[in-house]
């Protein structure tokens, strides 16, 4: 609502009259999904809208369609996009650096400062107003986005600046110097690209002196280590004035009896050990929060576990096959133990996986949502083999919740598993999503291809907490 000074009084008076008429008529009133309390507000509303004015004529619906309507401009047909705004100056490669990466802008436009605006998807960049580029962000660090349209006619160089130049400008220097200049602009798809490291190259001669950047150049080449960073870490690190190591002689290798050479070790093994770090790897990135196997599930306590459905899903079949798994029962019987242990299972046969409490999930997403890294995360979760969700269903979820938890659905549907925990029986999940049509594309996604593990009895916590009966003391009477 937007209004100016001397509409205040009338805007805070509009509502003070929605507070009587809409809010304090459903103060005592009790919701269990936000379609009803929406429902009942556009009742009131309407109500409200069609009440006559006590001193004009017609009502408040009248006025809008007679005044407010006419004025009313449709909506955007693009859905609002977060943009961030940036002055830069374009540098000798007709290139301007938006978060750590260059984008290229017409080669005319060298030394002029042009707005860039930038979204999580695109880079525009104006002059004067006009947008005089377009790019697709790219979020690689010191990378360019050159169009050819952007670069001179014919070949013809920017202005003054050529390759050329740079490399004789460098052999006043030093030889070395002017080698790693052409190591640099040889390396790059577009020379143009290497300008800014072989300018800042040149500027160290300022700070440090020709004829240690020349030692420098020369410690870079025979390391090839030709980049802007390497040179003046050599220089700040003062290796230009220490000698370089000598190269190792060429000896021929000894032969003796306790050396036991490269026939010694087992090549078979290396592949081992490459498994055993990607499975660590894997189990790292699956965010476990606790250590569960399916060789320490208890079957002793009484919970109606089938011990032959964990060792089927234990051969991890349903995860190649892509279908789910619902694991639901009171608190305190296992839930979370038992599908952890089943995911770690499908980590050590070498799928991927990642644990969320349901509660996380949504506010991740939200997050996500909000600094326009959305797309990501939904692509990232739809790449994970198995998707672990615990405490799911716990309470009603709200309507961006259910539609972003339809997204992640539909994404892993006939192509990953889902496991999810919840004390809330199966049955019920449909009032707690809420919207109707929602749910039954959520639940149509999940439940249908899904094994599940109905636990029941009392909470494992109990009796592990419980203490043991004290013993009576015996003692003989006198």
């Amino acid at each position: 609502m937007h209004s100016t000074t001397l509409g205040k009084a009338k805007v805070e008076a509009g509502v003070l009259l929605v507070e009587r008429w809409i809010l304090a008529a459903l103060r005592k009133r009790t919701f269990f999904s936000l379609a009803g309390l929406n429902q009942a507000i556009t009742e009131l509303l309407d109500r409200l809208n069609n009440r006559p004015f006590r001193k004009l004529e017609g009502n408040r619906a009248e006025r809008f369609a007679k005044i407010d309507r006419p004025a009313l401009r449709a909506l955007p047909a693009e859905s609002y996009q977060f943009a961030e705004w940036k002055k830069a100056r374009v540098n000798i490669d007709y290139h301007i650096e938006i978060e750590r990466h260059y984008y290229s802008v017409p080669y005319a436009l060298l030394h002029r400062e042009l707005d860039a605006r930038y979204t999580a998807m695109t880079v525009e960049i104006f002059h004067r107003g006009q947008r005089i580029a377009s790019h697709a962000r790219s979020s690689k660090i010191g990378g360019h986005t050159t169009l050819d349209a952007h670069r001179p006619k014919s070949h013809q160089r920017y202005l003054e600046w050529t390759p050329e130049r740079l490399v004789r400008w460098a052999s006043t220097i030093g030889p070395f110097t002017a080698a790693l200049v052409d190591k640099i602009l040889q390396s790059r798809p577009h020379p143009e690209q290497g300008f800014r490291s072989c300018l800042g190259i040149l500027r160290l001669g300022k700070t440090y002196g020709s004829d240690r950047l020349e030692a420098a150049s020369a410690r870079a080449c025979n390391l090839n280590a030709c980049s802007y960073q390497s040179v003046k870490s050599i220089l700040s690190t003062g290796l230009d004035r220490q000698p370089e190591p000598e190269p190792p002689l060429d000896r021929p290798p000894i032969q003796h009896t306790n050396i036991r050479g490269t026939d010694y070790f087992n090549p078979e093994e290396e592949p081992s050990w490459r498994q055993n770090k990607a499975f660590v790897r894997r189990l790292k990135n699956a965010r476990f929060k606790m250590d569960a196997t399916v060789e320490d599930i208890d079957y002793r306590h009484p919970r109606r576990l089938d011990r032959q459905l964990i060792r089927s899903l234990s051969a991890c079949d349903w995860v190649r096959h892509h279908q789910n798994l619902i694991v639901t029962g009171p608190c305190g019987v296992g839930k979370s133990f038992i599908a952890g242990a089943l995911a770690q299972k499908a980590v050590r046969d070498g799928f991927t996986s990642l644990y969320l409490r349901a509660p996380r999930l949504f506010r991740d997403l939200a997050v996500a949502r909000a600094d326009g890294s959305f797309g990501k995360l939904l692509d990232r979760i739809a790449r994970i083999d198995v998707f672990l969700v615990d405490d799911w269903a716990m309470a009603p979820l709200a309507d961006m919740e259910r539609r972003d938890f339809l997204e992640i659905c539909d994404d892993r549907y006939q192509t990953r598993s889902t496991i999810l925990t919840s004390q809330v029986p199966v049955t019920q999940w449909h009032d707690q999503i809420g919207d109707p049509t929602v749910a039954d594309s959520i639940l149509d996604r999940l439940v249908h291809n899904a094994h599940r593990i109905e636990l029941q009895g009392a909470s494992m916590r109990k009796t592990k907490n419980a203490k043991p009966p004290a013993m009576e003391e015996t003692r003989n009477d006198p």
